[in-house]
């Protein structure tokens, strides 16, 4: 008997021990699994901005963590008034549901607590049955156990139901109210409390009565309570019931779904402003109506804020009626146009290849087997380079790529993040600047971005550059800011370049309502570039000043190209509309410390000699050497003031005279647009300086003497030595002091540093024809 007793007693133990066991592992984990949730876009002040329903149909928000509390209040008040008192199971309200039961001979109240509705949502909705019950009342105080009151309301009202589609009191609220939770009034709460004891009743125009009487009971009873007064309760009951669901915004659609890409949630609280976003999505559509006459059908803006690393406003598109057309084009990858100039532009100053001011070819000419031509099909022969830059030549920017070299410029886009420009050199070759490549309006953006970004932090860190300077956007409010390292030196371009480049750009033709700017006291600087691809498929503006960065881009998404597909024409009139909507512009500070202000020619704005009409111009204080000025020099004249002499040859009255000097195939272009005294022709006497040889050096001449200034105590400035061959495809060798220096084709230029003295230059073709000349050089 006693062992029987042992027995049963070991039973009993272990069935109380499985029977824990059971209880202690029956609530799931999680306690709603495989739920699909709507993607949800929210601004920087938690205002909806866009989002798509669930893959299951329904408007189901990720839960977000707060609930309003007069939604607590109204939601205990009516389902569950001993909510915080109980363990999961109310016994009051149970026998006051089975006394109901019985006396209609129905279930007209099932008793349940909270917790227990949790459980039932949590399960999908089981049959209402006494076995089911019973599971739920078990569950409940496991929930309780597991769970504080507060996560428990939460699970609720993130998964009850509120009528039709709509789960959850996130997408209740804006669904029937369009505000966040925390925004309801007290009739609002009321009505999401007693909605899920009917959710079919809001959905349709029946029993909207009933539905009142139930929410203006609840109101009564939250009076009675002392919840609300008397004044808030007699205007609660005169809200009116929504007839309807309301349609949420469909305000930044591509950005959802970036968003959702890159971060994984369901939920994003974004940086953009939707004041902002507004207005841009307005210029969209309203520029779109214009653009569609000419069968331009695709548009794309994007602002960043440079100081924060923010996005402000992101329009992928704008016509989502026509889903054939809505890509999003802030993502696509583009012919770039001229869009790249300008990078090629501060790494020409960084390597000391260009001064703002240096002539640059502009007439036609193969490199590499390449020939290109200028949008406007004229030639100027030679161009300043910050001119070049401000017309967006072609011409100029292909001779300067080729002597910056495609290869290392190549290696520069990817620093910068151009993610599209990904093959190589032999590929792209000298088209590369020109819009033989491609990128995305997000990455070139954030590119010119990632110029003011450098600026800026240079000028507030004392002297110090972002150690990574390629700019990253936060797409979230809680993304964390990646702490930039700082160094002395900048891996992409000096502050001082990237002001002399801005600066430039600023000069850029607007377009003609904005042509008068500068006259305006409310006239917003901005650097801006725009660009053209090949075939009119693309336009774009982008810019940037001390606060914003602006991206535009029109054309069609499906390649189509179109004569109205121009940047100047289609692209900048509504960047500027975008500059002109937004507030608080800043412009970027002068680097002043790094800058040298230093006598230029005021013609070919190189370094100035004394033969030079003089200018001045800033440079980098770190420049080592600059090119001094080759075109104006000092020649020997007859006493006529009619033709050019040389000593040896010329035995009368001889007078000095300034002479600017630049091959004929360059004047013949140069003369058309400027002020241009063709060379004098050599006396007759003096056959050697006659310009009717094969090989001519156009600089330096025989006997001129040349200052050479100095930019620093103790540096020395290179000289540009000069050829011309009649036959283009010429080779030329160089000799100088019988030291040869190597050889030229196409463009017979060589760059090298002269002692102070005299100087005798040789230049042969591969016949044999030649030039020689002798020169001095003074300090």
């Amino acid at each position: 008997m006693t062992s029987f007793k042992k027995i049963r007693r070991i039973i009993i133990l272990g069935s109380l021990l499985v029977a824990c066991i059971l209880y202690a592992m029956s609530l799931r984990k999680p306690l709603f699994q495989n739920v699909s949730y709507s993607t949800v876009l929210f601004d920087d002040a938690g205002n909806l901005l866009s989002a798509t329903i669930s893959d299951t149909e329904q408007w189901y928000f990720e839960p977000s963590g707060v609930l309003s509390e007069k939604y607590k209040t109204a939601l205990i008040t009516y389902e569950d008034k001993r909510f915080y008192k109980h363990i999961g199971i109310d016994f009051k309200a149970i026998a006051r549901a089975i006394r109901l039961n019985l006396k209609h001979k129905k279930i007209v109240s099932g008793g349940s607590t909270i917790s227990m509705q949790t459980i039932r949502l949590s399960k999908g909705n089981p049959p209402r049955t006494v076995w089911h019950k019973i599971i739920e009342i078990i569950l409940a105080t496991r929930l309780e156990i597991k769970h504080s009151k507060e996560e428990i309301l939460q699970y609720y009202a993130a998964h009850a139901p509120f009528g039709g589609n709509v789960i959850g009191v996130d997408a209740a609220c804006w669904r029937y109210f369009n505000k966040s939770p925390e925004k309801l009034s007290w009739s609002e709460a009321a009505l999401l409390a007693v909605l899920p004891n009917s959710p079919g009743l809001i959905h349709t125009e029946r029993n909207r009565k009933t539905l009142k009487k139930k929410r203006d009971r609840l109101l009564y009873r939250l009076f009675t309570y002392g919840k609300i007064d008397e004044t808030t309760y007699e205007s609660a009951l005169l809200e009116s019931i929504p007839r309807r669901p309301k349609k949420l915004p469909h305000l930044a659609d591509h950005f959802l779904h970036f968003a959702k890409a890159q971060t994984g949630k369901a939920q994003i609280h974004s940086t953009i402003r939707s004041e902002i976003q507004k207005k841009c999505l307005q210029i969209a559509q309203t520029e779109s109506r214009k653009l569609k006459t000419n069968y331009i059908e695709n548009l794309a803006i994007l602002v960043l804020d440079i100081e924060t690393q923010t996005v402000l406003a992101y329009v992928g598109n704008e016509d989502r009626s026509n889903k054939a057309y809505y890509n999003d084009m802030v993502q696509a990858q583009r012919s770039t146009g001229s869009v790249l100039k300008p990078f090629l532009y501060a790494s020409a100053l960084e390597e000391g290849l260009i001064s703002e001011g240096s002539f640059l070819p502009d007439y036609p000419f193969s490199i590499d087997g390449f020939t290109t031509k200028n949008y406007s099909g004229e030639h100027t022969g030679l161009i300043k380079a910050n001119i070049a830059l401000q017309k967006s030549l072609n011409i100029p920017f292909s001779y300067l790529l080729q002597q910056y070299g495609v290869e290392k410029f190549l290696h520069l886009t990817k620093e910068l993040g151009l993610r599209g420009i990904n093959k190589s050199s032999s590929h792209y070759g000298i088209p590369l600047i020109l819009g033989g490549a491609e990128s995305s309006l997000w990455d070139l953006t954030h590119a010119y971005a990632s110029m003011g970004s450098i600026l800026n932090t240079y000028l507030k860190q004392n002297g110090y550059y972002i150690k990574h300077p390629v700019y990253t956007s936060c797409l979230t409010k809680d993304c964390k800011q990646i702490e930039q390292d700082l160094t002395l030196s900048s891996s992409l371009f000096k502050a001082e370049h990237i002001w002399l480049t801005f600066e430039n750009l600023k000069e850029v033709n607007r377009p003609s309502q904005e042509g008068e700017w500068k006259q305006f006291s409310s006239s917003i600087p901005v650097a801006w570039k725009t660009g053209t691809s090949n075939g009119f498929k693309d336009a774009w503006a982008i810019g940037v000043n001390g606060k914003y960065a602006i991206g535009v881009w029109v054309g069609n998404s499906n390649g189509e190209g179109r004569p109205g597909i121009v940047g100047s024409q289609v692209a900048a009139p509504i960047f500027f509309r975008v500059l002109h909507s937004l507030d608080g512009h800043k412009t970027f500070e002068i680097p002043i410390d790094d800058l040298t202000r230093i006598p230029t020619c005021s013609i070919s704005g190189e370094l100035a000699n004394s033969a030079c009409p003089i200018d001045s111009t800033y440079i980098s204080s770190s420049s080592r050497y600059l090119t001094t000025c080759t075109y104006h020099q000092y020649i020997l004249v007859d006493k006529t003031g009619s033709f050019k002499v040389k000593k040896s040859c010329y035995s009368a009255n001889k007078e000095q005279k300034v002479e600017f000097s630049i091959p004929p195939h360059i004047a013949y272009y140069y003369k058309q647009k400027n002020m241009y005294t063709a060379p004098l022709p050599a006396h007759p006497s003096c056959v050697s300086l006659q310009q009717n040889e094969k090989v001519n050096i156009i600089y330096p001449q025989d006997d001129v003497q040349i200052y050479q200034p100095k930019v620093g105590q103790e540096e020395r400035n290179k000289f540009v030595l000069k050829a011309y061959h009649l036959n283009e495809d010429a080779r030329l060798m160089w000799h100088l002091d019988e030291r040869f220096l190597g050889s030229t084709q196409k463009i017979h230029e060589m760059s090298v540093l002269l002692d102070e003295g005299i100087h005798t230059l040789l230049v042969i073709d591969e016949y044999g024809n030649k030039d020689e000349t002798s020169f001095e050089i003074l300090q």
